[in-house]
């Protein structure tokens, strides 16, 4: 697999490469963390207001969920979203966007309380799968179209990850037939899961660890991953860097 690691102190470089076949999507998407070409800019060719009401835009639909810090993905008029039962669950919803309409939900079990309670994370939307991860480290793929829960995988348990005092952040990246994820552990920093059955595929140890989001890009005839990490916390003062 011809992948090549960044590692950064500072925020990487941002191209506009599209990842692959696979995540091509319409330019009214929206599949996951950043948007479809991870660079947090929309494709949507229609024109935003020049100005707002004084009331600000008009509401087309509000729909009550748990407090959290997460956001939306949206694929094929459907909007996916992160929800969190404190200490009991992580749950998957999905919105029709025109109406608000609650077309589905999963659920999975994930105990534990983080300080500021709720989801973190944006789920990532492909053809065939959904995959989220909540703040207690629980990452799982989710069938797209009955959002039947398919793996999980606990990082802290998996991986020996640090506990996640202010709860797991990482958005999961698709890429081909993975799922790539920073995990905050020394002995896996960066894995790299097989999407279909969430086993491990291959994991870089020894980047101190990090809740960044790894991202893909493509540049020098290369796909590589960029990952912003932290050098604290480390106990050999003579260590090279």
């Amino acid at each position: 697999m011809d992948l090549l690691f960044q590692i950064g102190w500072i925020s990487p470089v941002v191209l506009t490469s599209i990842l692959s076949a696979s995540d091509v999507v319409t330019t009214s998407d929206w599949p996951g963390y950043l948007g479809p070409n991870r660079n947090s800019i929309s494709a949507d060719l229609t024109p935003l207001a020049d100005s707002w009401p004084e009331s600000g835009p008009p509401v087309v639909w509000t729909v009550k969920i748990h407090p959290g810090h997460g956001g939306a993905a949206i694929v094929d008029k459907r909007v996916y979203v992160m929800d969190r039962v404190d200490s009991e669950k992580d749950i998957l919803l999905v919105f029709d966007l025109r109406t608000g309409e609650e077309l589905g939900r999963g659920e999975i079990e994930s105990a534990g309380r983080v300080n500021f309670p709720g989801a973190r994370t944006v789920p990532t939307v492909t053809d065939h799968h959904v995959f989220t991860a909540g703040p207690m480290g629980v990452v799982a793929a989710w069938n797209r179209e009955d959002l039947s829960p398919l793996w999980t995988v606990d990082v802290i348990n998996e991986f020996g990850a640090e506990p996640f005092h202010v709860g797991y952040s990482t958005h999961p990246q698709a890429y081909k037939n993975l799922v790539i994820l920073s995990t905050h552990s020394e002995e896996a920093s960066l894995v790299a899961l097989h999407a279909k059955t969430g086993k491990v595929a291959w994991k870089a140890p020894g980047l101190h660890g990090s809740l960044a989001t790894p991202i893909i890009r493509r540049f020098q005839g290369r796909d590589q991953i960029l990952y912003i990490l932290s050098l604290i916390h480390i106990s050999e003062p003579t260590r090279p860097y």
